[in-house]
């Protein structure tokens, strides 16, 4: 659409072949307020044209995504004809003939699955057999690994004692911690020691079976105890034997 204008400014009086110049007279203020009448109402019939335009568009975007959606769900209907035409087509002979074809595939390859079967449980025993091996080689190694726990019973003056590959010295050090007794050994104590469990036996009772273990002997006045080799407690006893003759 196209709108064309015209505005002539005359002067009152003046013919159509007499116009006015800014020389002759100043412009007159209603031509003025004509030239933005005019100006509006251009303004606004283009705002019209747009939204015209605009709502045209949306409609057009509109029809495109309905026209999509038909297309879609004719497709979709067609697929579903189609499927049931091949559905109705195959007659009871042929779904039987499909059945049996899937059972003899089946059974041929029953014979493979127990195959299989078999060999998963050879697989299983192997694996137990091995898992037996390694608890009785960590059993044994466990018993190499040296072990010492000292406990005191309900009565303070009762111990139970686990010793295994540890020395003596070691076991009798925590004695004198959780007891009244002192402790004096040789390097001779250093000698490891391996015992069966002792439970609820009081210092004197460890020590008999403590001092043999390892190959020591003790001395004890009260609660103090020395430790010394076997071979040193020989000479002790021979040396306090010579020192009661002399007397």
């Amino acid at each position: 659409m196209i709108v064309l204008v015209g505005v002539a400014l005359l002067a009152p009086g003046a013919g159509a072949g007499d116009p006015v110049t800014a020389s002759r007279s100043l412009p007159d203020p209603g031509v003025a307020a004509a030239w933005r009448r005019l100006d509006e109402s251009l303004r606004a019939l283009q705002q019209q044209i747009d939204e015209l335009a605009s709502q045209q568009g949306k409609a057009v975007t509109d029809s495109q995504q309905q026209v999509s959606r038909s297309q879609q769900q004719l497709k979709s209907d067609l697929q579903n004809d189609i499927q049931r035409m091949i559905s109705a087509s195959l007659g009871r002979d042929h779904q039987q003939w499909l059945l049996q074809t899937i059972r003899s595939e089946l059974g041929s390859s029953q014979g493979g699955i127990k195959s299989i079967e078999r060999k998963l449980e050879e697989l299983t025993r192997t694996v137990q057999l091995e898992a037996a091996d390694a608890k009785k080689t960590r059993e044994a190694l466990e018993k190499q690994l040296p072990v010492l726990a000292v406990t005191v019973g309900e009565r303070r003056d009762r111990f139970t004692i686990l010793a295994r590959r540890v020395p003596l010295a070691d076991v009798l050090a925590q004695l004198g911690e959780l007891s009244r007794w002192q402790f004096t050994a040789t390097p001779a104590a250093r000698t490891p020691v391996s015992i069966a469990r002792l439970a609820d036996v009081t210092v004197e009772e460890a020590l008999e079976v403590l001092l043999p273990a390892a190959g020591c002997a003790a001395k004890l006045e009260g609660r103090r105890v020395f430790v010394m080799s076997v071979e040193a407690a020989r000479q002790e006893r021979q040396r306090l034997k010579a020192a009661a003759k002399r007397l």
